[in-house]
């Protein structure tokens, strides 16, 4: 007789737990599918990361995790992601056309190389179907004296205000 209160209690708290989860798979807080939108000829968004050496200085290319040095990857470039190793520590890139340049070069980067970087000096960008485009700077604001800078202006608006004067 005991044992009946037991087993019907745990029953009830797994269809309980079993509600639970249900209600929360519904609501969209878990999430157990993505979207994927692919790309030009049907291929799949590449991962990339872009390159912080905090120094400005470029960046160490190996031949392998802690290997010998084969080529240097300028700072604030995104690369494609070939692989990570294991331990995570170690990252394989390429350029974002997806091939070592080789003897071609890069103008901005002749000794750019596809090989093993540094996880640590790196920064993830995400999965793009193109290279994600560098961070715009503005020119600091007291270069234009008391002048506020605008970044998104409605320009005819604006336009419009400097006729109507």
């Amino acid at each position: 007789m005991t044992f009946q209160p037991l087993k019907y209690s745990l029953l009830t708290a797994g269809a309980l737990f079993a509600l639970g989860q249900t209600a929360r798979a519904e609501d969209g807080s878990q999430l157990y599918a993505q979207t994927v939108q692919l790309c030009n000829r049907g291929e799949f968004p590449r991962s990339y990361v872009r390159v912080n050496t905090q120094s400005g200085d470029p960046l160490r290319v190996r031949s392998q995790p802690a290997g010998t040095q084969i080529g240097l990857i300028p700072d604030g470039w995104a690369v494609r992601v070939l692989e990570w190793s294991r331990n995570g520590y170690w990252v394989k890139v390429t350029s974002h056309f997806g091939f070592d340049p080789g003897e071609f070069g890069f103008g901005s980067a002749p000794d750019f190389a596809e090989g093993w970087v540094s996880a640590g000096y790196v920064k993830d960008e995400g999965r793009h179907c193109f290279k994600p485009e560098g961070v715009g700077q503005l020119v600091a604001p007291e270069v234009f004296g008391t002048l506020p800078v605008e970044v998104q202006g409605d320009w005819l608006a604006t336009a419009d205000s400097l006729f109507e004067a």
